[in-house]
């Protein structure tokens, strides 16, 4: 079929309407891809992963999976990559906020990512050892938030809204290991907005209380 000059609204040639399924075809096999092999890591870890394990995880061929990826560890980093997305943009939050307002939200999206991918985590930390392209992705995953985090208390101390009870680096830490410490604990559970036994949001203000005590914010 071919467009009229000037007719926005003429169908498209029969040749783009294919490519056009054929791309979204291939976007949700790659994704349904990733999010297989996301749940077969964190069930099983690297090593004992397998390349036909994700694909029939993923419900497609063996080769249907190297039309996508070229191996199980260019899959990994994938999806490795991926849990740090979540992780930076969890950080992502509007700079209008109050201190006590803004430390809740961020702790609520710390918490929940690391609910959320704590297996994961797992995996990813103990590749780091042996993988430099999982490394750089574990050591920019646990930085930039934590000095993120650190700059934010620094501008609040300057601002005389909080005064620190010990240096905003060492108080970063110490809460990213709390992030880590209850994220496992509530993996277990389902975390979802409902939160139907109230643990989570318990946590969530317990967690607040003590990043406001110790920034000085109360």
């Amino acid at each position: 079929m071919v467009s009229e000059p000037g007719n926005d609204d003429a169908a498209a040639p029969d040749w783009a309407t294919a490519r056009q399924r054929r791309a979204t075809a291939d976007n949700v096999t790659r994704g349904a891809l990733l999010e297989a092999a996301a749940r077969v890591f964190a069930r099983r870890g690297y090593a004992a992963t397998s390349v036909d394990a994700i694909a029939t995880e993923a419900r497609v061929s063996r080769t249907a999976f190297y039309a996508y990826f070229r191996s199980k560890h260019e899959t990994f980093v994938v999806v490795a990559g991926q849990v740090r997305d979540d992780f930076l943009h969890a950080h992502e939050l509007p700079g209008n906020l109050d201190p006590r307002a803004m430390g809740r939200a961020s702790i609520a999206a710390f918490l929940t990512a690391h609910a959320q991918y704590s297996a994961l985590l797992t995996v990813i930390e103990h590749e780091a050892g042996a993988d430099s392209e999982i490394d750089a992705i574990w050591h920019e995953m646990q930085s930039r938030p934590a000095r993120r985090m650190a700059r934010y208390v620094r501008d609040l101390a300057a601002q005389d809204q909080a005064d620190p009870v010990a240096e905003p680096e060492m108080l970063a830490e110490s809460m990213f290991a709390l992030f880590r410490r209850f994220g496992a604990e509530l993996a277990v559970e389902t975390v979802d907005a409902a939160d139907p036994t109230g643990r989570f949001a318990r946590r969530v203000d317990e967690l607040t209380a003590v990043y406001l005590r110790l920034i000085g914010a109360e």
